[in-house]
């Protein structure tokens, strides 16, 4: 199996390419260096530790170095590059840690919008730890989060009975619909449902006056 990256560099060097090769069984540093000869490569040297090395091939823990893509890895022979990136439990907690640290500093409240972020940075590890391991605290930290901001929005702008008074006032000074939404912090749709609660109330207390006066 092989693993390789193109390295690309200014005008003093040259673009190359770093490959690892693993092998099924035992090969000795002659049956090796046979292999790198044919293609005139350097000196093969033994992997002391294969995950990291393929993690170095991006520079993935190296950020002071340039950072390539995963996907600009190339996997030869059924190759399979995913396993080396897979998070280890102490890796997945500290992972964890980064995401609520950087949720509550934004105060993010929308799983949508934070799996957003991750794509868009290619943050894998915050992705897989998101999606596939700690999905539920995660979505318990937004909704959390999401809550105090409806409270604060709901203190704010006042009560569902105030906001449809304040709909009904404010549509009859003529303002218009997307500015009421944008006072009240709701959508356009909310607001004219307001202003038809509003419609409802009215009608059913003009019913039962009438009904009452029957009575009569």
């Amino acid at each position: 199996m092989i693993f390789s990256v193109k390295i690309i560099f200014g005008h003093d060097k040259k673009a190359h390419w770093h490959v690892i090769l693993l092998f099924d069984g035992k090969k000795s540093y002659e049956q090796v260096k046979e292999l790198t000869d044919t293609i005139n490569a350097p000196i093969p040297q033994k992997t002391a530790n294969t995950k990291g090395l393929v993690r170095y091939l991006i520079h993935m823990d190296n950020p002071e170095k340039y950072q390539y893509k995963r996907d600009e890895i190339v996997c030869h022979s059924g190759a399979d590059v995913g396993e080396y990136f897979a998070l280890s439990s102490s890796s997945r907690r500290a992972v964890l840690w980064e995401i609520v640290e950087f949720i509550k500093e934004n105060e993010i409240d929308n799983f949508s919008d934070f799996i957003g972020f991750c794509l868009e940075t290619d943050n894998r590890d915050w992705f897989d730890v998101a999606m596939n391991h700690n999905t539920l605290a995660i979505n318990k930290l937004l909704d959390s989060i999401y809550q105090k901001h409806k409270k604060d929005r709901d203190e704010k702008n006042g009560s569902f009975e105030e906001k449809v008074a304040k709909v009904k006032e404010m549509r009859s000074r003529g303002v218009k619909w997307a500015i009421i939404a944008d006072t009240l912090g709701i959508s356009l749709a909310t607001a004219k449902r307001y202003f038809k609660i509003v419609g409802h109330l009215r009608a059913a207390r003009d019913t039962a006056f009438f009904n009452k006066g029957d009575l009569l």
